[in-house]
């Protein structure tokens, strides 16, 4: 099973890469549950984590060459509704986060309980909702308590997980170099900058980030294995 997810993973990286970019990519093929990237306007899903495909038996691959019929199929026939209403939904509530439990075909052809929640992925220039992030736990109904504190923490990682894909190359770099103590004299000497534009990506970081100071940066950077 290692060998044919390496051989997966190789295979679609290229793709995978303009959905998300490597270091968020990495992250999300770490987490033990259900992560997925969808296209809102297109009605289907572009990219998928490690544990979905190993647990489903769906790649990448499958995903993309599916028809919105094709996938619209994967639900219970009392699901698909419930997921049709929830992306109008969202598409009118924008900062809500609903939990809804649909029941999804793996490629075995059995039927597996998962309690999902989404999140605004990436905009159009418009402003509009072009990918969601979802991730999903596969449940019993009986357990929804646990479930819902599991999904809690998924929200949470995946907020920050939005976040990080949104910084650049240099970025990655500049907060690795602060990471490890280094000044932004010292970094501007390594990555051949001027101190006025380390200065610039500090701020921006942190902008970008959401954390307060360079303290607060180093501890998010290493919360989150990016550095």
């Amino acid at each position: 099973m290692d060998k044919y997810l390496k051989t997966i993973e190789k295979t679609e990286s290229e793709e995978d890469s303009k959905i998300v970019n490597v270091q968020t990519r990495n992250i999300l093929n770490k987490i033990n549950a259900f992560i997925f990237i969808f296209d809102v306007g297109n009605l289907k899903p572009l990219w998928i984590n490690k544990y979905f495909y190993t647990k489903m038996g769906y790649t990448n691959k499958d995903l993309r060459t599916l028809t919105k019929e094709d996938f619209l199929a994967l639900f219970h026939p009392k699901s698909m509704p419930v997921f049709l209403n929830r992306i109008k939904y969202l598409l009118k509530n924008t900062k809500d986060d609903v939990k809804t439990v649909y029941q999804l075909k793996t490629k075995n052809n059995d039927w597996i309980y998962m309690l999902t929640s989404s999140r605004i992925f990436k905009r159009n220039e418009d402003g509009s909702i072009k990918y969601l992030i979802g991730y999903a736990s596969e449940v019993n109904p009986t357990e929804l308590k646990h479930h819902l504190k599991e999904m809690t923490r998924l929200k949470q990682k995946c907020d920050t997980l939005s976040l990080i894909n949104n910084l650049s190359r240099r970025e990655f770099d500049i907060i690795r170099l602060i990471s490890h103590g280094f000044t932004d004299k010292e970094i501007s000497s390594r990555l051949n900058i001027s101190i006025h534009t380390t200065k610039t990506h500090r701020k921006r970081i942190i902008q970008k980030l959401v954390v307060r100071n360079t303290a607060e940066l180093v501890k998010f950077a290493v919360e989150n294995e990016i550095c």
